[in-house]
């Protein structure tokens, strides 16, 4: 009962002309590149890791001021070498869906702070010199990600935006980039 009353509660507020300011009915999409911890690092057994950095996009939905939901896709590789494997190259793709809660949610404002999380999926592949002289299992093994987010967007302009993320647990331990968007608040 108590439930159904806050639903009622809910719609009749969002149906009403005051609800009207916490629509934001607005698409934003960010392009760009982070990292992880993963840069440099002697791995053990005489094996070497270096990665590179990981490219990034995401696409943003938001209907009300508070909240939005997205899509994400990360990318990065690793070259994996030893003295017995000289070149052993692994991929991960990682694709996620993003509810990310925003924290200042003032019409007209210059600044987007947000907190979040993702749920993805990875994608591994690689290849190794000679071929099948390197097992990739142990990558294999954990396909789903979970990532908790904190995020920052400066627009300088209405629409064009200079983002900074970082992430834990996920597929990147830091984003930073562009991000557009068009819509309600956008105008």
């Amino acid at each position: 009962m108590k439930n159904r009353l806050c639903l009622i509660i809910l719609i009749a507020s969002l149906s009403s002309s005051q609800a009207q300011s916490v629509l934001r009915h607005e698409l934003a999409l960010s392009f760009g590149v982070g990292g992880n911890l993963a840069f440099n690092n002697f791995v053990g057994g005489g094996e070497f890791l270096q990665s590179t950095i990981t490219y990034s996009g995401m696409v943003d939905y938001s209907l009300w001021r508070v909240f939005s939901l997205g899509v994400a896709a990360t990318t990065q590789s690793f070259d994996v070498s030893s003295l017995n494997h000289p070149v052993n190259v692994v991929t991960k793709t990682n694709v996620g869906i993003r509810p990310v809660f925003h924290l200042n949610s003032a019409p007209g404002s210059l600044h987007d702070i947000y907190l979040g999380g993702r749920i993805g999926h990875t994608f591994w592949s690689g290849y190794s010199d000679p071929p099948g002289s390197y097992s990739f299992e142990s990558a294999l093994q954990y396909p789903v990600s979970f990532q908790l987010i904190f995020g920052f967007t400066y627009y300088p302009v209405r629409f064009l935006g200079i983002n900074v993320e970082s992430g834990a647990f996920g597929p990147y331990l830091l984003h930073l980039g562009l991000k557009f968007r068009a819509g309600k608040s956008a105008n």
